[in-house]
C-alpha cells in the first residue's frame, strides 16, 4: 500500500514537473532571444569602448579602483564598490548603510561556497556577472508573463523588449542589485495576480532588502486587494502587505544593533552628494563635454518617457474606471516613484531607477502596438542609449 502511494505521488510530480516545463517552454522561447540580444551588444559595446574611448581622467583626489580581473572588472564600477564591501566584510562604515544587504548576501554566500580560498572581490565580480544575468533573464521572463494578465501577446512581447534594451540596461549585469530586484519584483506582481498573496508577500519582504524602495510594494498588494464590490481588504492580503513593509523595519533593527542609532540609515542617505535635475542640468550646460551632454539628454529623455507613460494613464482611467481597476495599483506606485526619484532623489540615479517602473513598458508597447513605426523608434532610441550608457558606464564617466 506504502508503495502504491509512492509511486502514485511520484507520478504526479513527474506530471507537474512537465506540465510546467511545458507552460514555460514557449515563454522562454520568445524571451530567450530578446535576452541574448540585449546581452550581446551591452558586452561588445563594452570591449569595443576600451579600445576606441579613452577612460575618464579621474577628479582630483578620486581613486579609480579597479578589481584585477579582464573583461569581467568592467562591470564592477562606481556603487559595485559598496556590494562588495558588504558582501566581503559587513556594514564597515555608515556610508555602507545606504545599501540593502540582501544582494551581497547572495554574493558572500555564492563565493565563499564555490570560491573558497580565491580572492574573494575577483570571485564575487566573476560570480555576480553571471548571476546579475541568470536574474535578468527570469525577470524578463516574468515581465513577460506579468504583462500577459493585463494584455494581448503583442504587447507582452514589446513590454519585454523595452525592458531589456532600456538605456540603463547595462546595469542588468553590473555588481548591482538592479538584476535581482527587477526579478524579486516581478516574482512579487506575478504571484500576486495569481493568487498566491503570502507568497507574494515573501517575494516582496525580499524585494525591499534589495532595494530602499521595495517595501513600497505593499500599496499594490493593498489596492489590489479591494475587489470590485468589496470594501474590505483580506486578511492574507493584510498580513503580505505588512510583511512587506517588516523588510523595511527588519533592515532599521538590524542597523540599530549594529551601530546602537536607530538612524544610522537616513543619515547614510543624506550624506551622500546628490543633486537635482536643475543642478544636473545647470553643471552639464557649465561644462560642455560630450559624455555630460550625452548623460543629460538619456536622462531627461528618460525623464520625459516615464512621466509621459504613466500619467497618460490616469487621462484614460478617468474614461475607463471600471476596466482599468486593475492596473490602478500598478500606476498609482509608479506615480509615487517617479516623483520621489526625480524631486528627492540623485538625478544622476534616475536612468537607473526607471529601469524598474514596469507600468512604464506597458504604455510603450501598448502606443508601439498601434503605431508600427513608433515600435521601430523606440527600439531603435533605447538600443543606441543603452550602447551610449554602457560606454559611460564601463569608461566610468558619469552613469550611475
Amino acid at each position: 500500500m506504502i508503495m502504491l502511494n509512492f509511486e502514485y505521488t511520484l507520478k504526479r510530480l513527474q506530471i507537474c514537473l512537465k506540465t510546467s516545463f511545458l507552460s514555460v517552454k514557449p515563454t522562454l522561447k520568445k524571451v530567450f532571444p530578446i535576452f541574448a540580444a540585449s546581452r550581446i551588444i551591452v558586452v561588445c559595446v563594452a570591449l569595443l569602448g576600451t579600445i576606441s574611448v579613452p577612460m575618464r581622467t579621474p577628479e582630483q583626489g578620486e581613486l579609480l579602483w579597479n578589481v584585477n580581473i579582464p573583461f569581467f572588472n568592467l562591470f564592477a564600477r562606481w556603487d559595485s564598490a559598496y556590494y562588495l564591501d558588504i558582501a566581503r566584510a559587513g556594514y564597515i562604515s555608515n556610508a555602507h548603510w545606504a545599501f540593502r544587504p540582501f544582494f551581497p548576501i547572495i554574493l558572500r554566500v555564492l563565493t565563499l561556497s564555490l570560491f573558497a580560498g580565491y580572492e574573494f572581490d575577483v570571485s564575487a565580480v566573476t560570480l555576480g556577472f553571471f548571476i546579475n544575468n541568470i536574474f535578468f533573464l527570469c525577470a524578463l521572463f516574468l515581465v513577460y508573463r506579468l504583462t500577459l494578465i493585463f494584455y494581448a501577446e503583442e504587447t507582452a512581447y514589446l513590454a519585454t523588449v523595452f525592458s531589456a534594451f532600456f538605456p540603463s540596461a547595462v546595469f542588468y549585469s553590473s555588481i548591482y542589485a538592479e538584476s535581482l530586484y527587477l526579478f524579486l519584483l516581478t516574482a512579487c506582481l506575478y504571484t500576486l495576480e495569481k493568487g498566491a498573496t503570502l507568497t507574494s508577500g515573501i517575494l516582496g519582504f525580499l524585494a525591499g532588502l534589495t532595494r530602499p524602495e521595495g517595501f513600497l510594494i505593499s500599496v499594490i498588494i493593498t489596492l489590489r486587494s479591494f475587489k470590485t464590490g468589496k470594501t474590505k481588504v483580506t486578511l492574507k492580503s493584510l498580513s503580505s502587505a505588512l510583511l512587506v513593509i517588516l523588510s523595511f523595519l527588519v533592515f532599521l533593527g538590524y542597523a540599530h544593533l549594529e551601530t546602537g542609532s536607530l538612524y544610522v540609515v537616513y543619515h547614510s542617505e543624506a550624506t551622500w552628494n546628490k543633486i537635482t535635475i536643475f543642478q544636473l542640468v545647470s553643471n552639464t550646460l557649465r561644462s560642455h563635454t560630450l559624455e555630460n551632454m550625452t548623460y543629460l539628454l538619456m536622462t531627461l529623455s528618460v525623464i520625459l518617457i516615464g512621466f509621459c507613460t504613466v500619467f497618460s494613464f490616469f487621462v484614460g482611467f478617468s474614461r475607463n474606471m471600471y476596466s482599468e481597476s486593475r492596473l490602478f495599483p500598478y500606476y498609482f506606485l509608479s506615480a509615487i516613484l517617479l516623483i520621489i526619484y526625480v524631486f528627492n532623489g540623485d538625478a544622476r540615479s534616475i536612468t537607473r531607477l526607471f529601469s524598474t517602473i514596469i507600468p512604464m513598458y506597458w504604455s510603450l508597447s501598448n502606443w508601439a502596438t498601434r503605431r508600427p513605426e513608433l515600435r521601430l523608434l523606440i527600439t531603435f532610441l533605447f538600443t543606441t542609449m543603452m550602447a551610449a550608457g554602457t560606454i559611460l558606464f564601463t569608461r566610468w564617466y558619469r552613469f550611475f
